[in-house]
């Protein structure tokens, strides 16, 4: 019996063999025949679906070894998409769904229980349901599809990937990410070297697998509490000390004011979350934020401010930038200015439903005031408003504007508790710097909108899942899950 069993094994492997070398040589014919290289990737395709079957934590920990090298491509009839991270994260997310139905009475239960992960739910509940009264419905459902491919494989997923009493199972994921990024780095850097560090070159230095300077300053700065954090565990402090100037450094030659900035910020969160001073930092920050705002919109004070369109020009040195930025001359600043003062405007006729998810650019320029026109304000790369959270309001309203603030602050109020309710150690220090990460996006999302780089939002999310991962007064709080244990019983 034992011997026939063997013999069925061998046939069922030769089988395999033979079935794999046959798909090999009909995807080599249909490429040459169709004339399309993307063929090719379909026994690639079915390696990795194996790969998912037999150890789909590998596939995880891959998503992010290979982030920092994805790049956007766009596929002949129009349809684009960044490879390969979008079609991992479409796969993470349909593997989290069958472990969720899997695990429902144990893991899934505490997953959708969180306070954290209730508000990332309403987010996205929020986004589907908006989505009706949408000026474009085909374009809302694709944004909202696109959100929750970033939100399921890192918010929830991480739940099943990330244990709470096991080190490793975190750390491996950020060696990785970090491993990935160093060479995406030495890679930039060797082709900013060629063009003399200069700000003019970094743009195009960072490209295919950037889509600007900004984008690569925003992983990096993200990820430096993540180095940070590697460094406080390991036996190799040197290594990691090296590491930490090599990000600093290729960082400050980004030339990102904003980025820049955010190496500060990171500093003063360490302070600011040991004391318990989030909440009053986050109060001070909104009524800075508000009485701005009210100042220049009562009676029309930021027409005062308009530039001269024949100085707003772009500028080719960091020291000239900083200096156009205060007098209002840079064109990237004003620009800014032009598309939220649309954005004001079309939140004031749809304050309630918004434009929709994934609407603003179609509709913004009827709303624009012309004194603040700009030399890029054609907008040929098709960007956004540049502000996450005044893009929440007009394109779902002030429902989801309230969320999405919720979605970036609550977790930093409840990083600052769960850090203050664990030991020292290493979990502590991993949520440390998890609640910095989230601060430096929440910042970064005041110029810009990255929740929807493939570069920036697994990190966002991740971070947001760690904090509750590691929350120690979790079990207290699952009472549902007590629940369905006693009626099984």
């Amino acid at each position: 019996m034992e011997k026939s069993l063997r013999g069925l094994s061998i046939d069922r492997d030769q089988i395999l063999y033979w079935a794999f070398a046959l798909l090999i040589v009909v995807s080599s014919f249909s490429a040459v025949l169709l004339e399309e290289v993307a063929v090719l990737a379909i026994p690639i395709g079915v390696i990795f679906l194996a790969t998912i079957i037999n150890n789909y934590r590998v596939v995880y920990l891959l998503f992010f070894f290979l982030l920092p090298f994805s790049i956007e491509y766009s596929f002949p009839g129009g349809f684009g998409t960044d490879l390969p991270s979008e079609p991992l994260m479409l796969c993470l997310s349909l593997l989290f769904i069958l472990l969720f139905v899997n695990r429902f009475s144990t893991t899934s239960v505490k997953i959708i229980q969180h306070p954290i992960s209730i508000v990332v739910i309403l987010h996205l509940l929020w986004l589907f349901f908006i989505s009706l009264f949408s000026v474009d419905h085909v374009v809302s459902y694709k944004y909202t599809l696109a959100r929750s491919w970033y939100i399921l494989p890192f918010y929830f997923l991480s739940f099943y990937m990330i244990d709470a009493k096991n080190v490793y199972k975190s750390r491996n994921i950020f060696k990785l990410l970090w491993i990935g990024l160093a060479i995406a780095i030495t890679y930039v850097m060797f082709r900013h070297a060629s063009g003399g560090f200069a700000f003019k070159a970094i743009n195009e230095s960072v490209k295919p697998i950037f889509r600007n300077h900004v984008n690569y300053a925003a992983m990096m700065v993200l990820f430096l509490p993540f180095l940070v954090y590697l460094r406080s565990g390991s036996k190799n402090k040197l290594f990691y000390t090296i590491s930490i100037l090599y990000l600093i450094l290729a960082i400050y030659l980004t030339y990102t004011r904003a980025a820049h900035l955010c190496v500060f910020i990171g500093i003063a969160v360490f302070f600011v979350v040991k004391y318990k001073l989030s909440k009053y930092a986050l109060g001070l920050a909104a009524v800075l934020i508000i009485f701005i705002f009210t100042f220049l919109r009562s009676d029309n004070t930021y027409m005062y401010y308009e530039p001269d369109f024949e100085k707003t020009i772009t500028h080719y040195k960091f020291d000239n930038l900083l200096e156009a930025t205060m007098k209002m001359q840079d064109i990237s600043t004003v620009e800014r200015f032009y598309r939220w003062i649309a954005g004001v405007h079309m939140i004031n006729e749809k304050p309630i439903t918004g434009f929709g998810p994934g609407t603003f650019y179609p509709h913004y320029r009827h709303y624009t005031v012309t004194s603040y026109k700009t030399y890029v304000s054609d907008n040929p790369e098709k960007s956004g408003m540049h502000n996450n959270y005044l893009l929440s309001f007009v394109e779902q309203g002030v429902i989801g504007f309230v969320i999405m603030l919720f979605l970036c602050l609550f977790p930093i109020i409840y990083g600052e508790i769960v850090y203050h309710r664990l030991p020292v150690g290493w979990q502590k220090n991993l949520v440390m710097a998890c609640v910095t990460s989230v601060i430096i996006c929440s910042c970064l999302l005041l110029m810009n909108e990255l929740l929807e780089s493939d570069k920036i939002g697994p990190l966002f999310f991740i971070a947001l899942s760690i904090i509750a991962i590691m929350d120690p007064g979790v079990k207290k709080r699952f009472v549902l899950d007590k629940w369905l244990m006693r009626s099984r019983c």
